[in-house]
């Protein structure tokens, strides 16, 4: 009884070192359309249709996709033209959250300084207690450098088209926000924001400063990035030899057979 038992540990033992554990997520990926006065967009990776209809100023759910590299066309819902392809976007199976961003302007006069494009952001999700956490993301065309005042602190200073912000730790609150230009100090959008502790938050300022065009102006989409929990699951290197037998058990047992 006790060489069965000993043998019987001895192959367990073996098979678990020949065993290499890693932890994998599907990622989740979610679409902020920036394009101001724009049609509702369809987007389709590597010819598969993701998101559909999205409008302007407004942020989808997250989206699981399968790891790996995709050719991304955003194609006009109203006529089926394509707007514009980006490709070879990788997205790892490391990384459970992401946000693609789609920019740029459609109006003549800015379409050379704005040009469209994908903006594809690291989401994270490493919630803190006590506290929330903020970014910042300037993609509102022909508008200033900003400074992002939350109440009469500057937290986020001089951010320009197409620059994302770090996160950084705000107490809990209801905060007066302002984006604030950089170069005159003219408050360009303020409104009232609520945060909530243990959670994380991206604003993003989109829209269009133009004299002429008095739609989709400079506004702010503000989304949390801690909604979605996605699913974490386990492969090994030789998956057919996982043995699920307690290790703990097996010497409880060699313990009672030897005594």
């Amino acid at each position: 009884m006790k060489f069965v038992l000993l043998l019987v540990l001895s192959v367990c033992l073996l098979s678990c070192q020949a065993q290499t554990f890693y932890t994998y997520v599907s990622p989740a990926v979610r679409l902020v359309n920036g394009i101001p006065n724009g049609p509702l967009l369809d987007v389709y990776f590597n010819n598969h249709l993701v998101f559909s209809a999205s409008g302007f100023g407004s942020a989808s759910p997250y989206q699981k996709i399968d790891a790996g590299t995709y050719d991304i066309r955003l194609v006009s819902r109203d006529n089926g033209k394509p707007l514009y392809t980006i490709k070879d976007v990788t997205f790892s199976n490391q990384i459970p959250h992401y946000t693609i961003v789609a920019q740029g302007s459609l109006d003549i006069d800015f379409a050379d300084d704005y040009p469209f494009g994908l903006a594809v952001f690291v989401d994270e999700n490493d919630a803190r207690n006590g506290v929330a956490r903020v970014r910042f993301y300037h993609c509102s065309v022909n508008s200033d450098n900003v400074n992002v005042v939350f109440d009469t602190d500057s937290i986020f200073g001089n951010v320009g088209y197409a620059e994302l912000s770090e996160y950084k730790s705000l107490p809990e609150g209801t905060y007066s926000l302002s984006v604030v230009s950089s170069a005159s100090g003219e408050v360009l959008v303020d409104e009232e924001l609520d945060l909530e502790e243990q959670t994380l938050v991206s604003i993003y300022f989109v829209g269009e400063s133009d004299e002429f065009v008095d739609t989709d102006r400079p506004n702010l989409l503000v989304v949390k990035d801690s909604e979605y929990v996605p699913y974490f699951y386990y492969v090994s290197e030789n998956p057919a030899s996982v043995l699920h037998v307690s290790f703990m058990v097996l010497l409880g047992l060699l313990a009672i057979a030897m005594f």
